[in-house]
């Protein structure tokens, strides 16, 4: 059975592709009980939430104009740090260094994947647009 704290992927045809809606929308609620239970600072949630908000919209954008970007090594990457990292909030209290370590190594990379999407999802829209001029031309000519 799949509780709140679930954060398995549902099957799906796009795995890899894009994350659930379930998975999407578990994660803040459970950053934000960990924040109200002093287990994690509100600024590290904030940050993993932006990044979250601002993919989810990029994604939006790309699927608008027929782009569909696989998930990076380093999105899954971010996946898996964030989920040890929220087990280890939840199993330890207080969080000894290790667990710490482990939650900014975790937003380092929340951060990095979600630039590494922002620049990939751009070049990817280039492509697309340089492509989509030249077949343009080529018709025309």
């Amino acid at each position: 059975m799949r509780g709140v704290f679930d954060l398995r992927p549902a099957r799906s045809p796009r795995l890899g592709k894009e994350p659930t809606p379930r998975m999407r929308s578990r994660l803040p609620i459970v950053l934000i009980s960990l924040v109200s239970l002093n287990r994690l600072e509100a600024w590290v949630a904030m940050v993993i939430i932006a990044r979250e908000v601002a993919v989810t919209i990029l994604r939006t954008i790309a699927a608008e104009r027929g782009i569909v970007i696989a998930a990076s090594w380093l999105g899954k990457l971010k996946t898996v740090l964030q989920i040890a990292a929220i087990f280890a909030l939840i199993a330890t209290n207080p969080a000894p260094l290790g667990v710490d370590i482990l939650v900014y190594i975790a937003l380092a990379v929340t951060v990095i994947s979600g630039a590494d999407y922002f620049f990939g999802l751009r070049k990817r829209i280039e492509e697309l647009e340089r492509e989509r001029a030249a077949a343009k031309l080529k018709r025309a000519g």
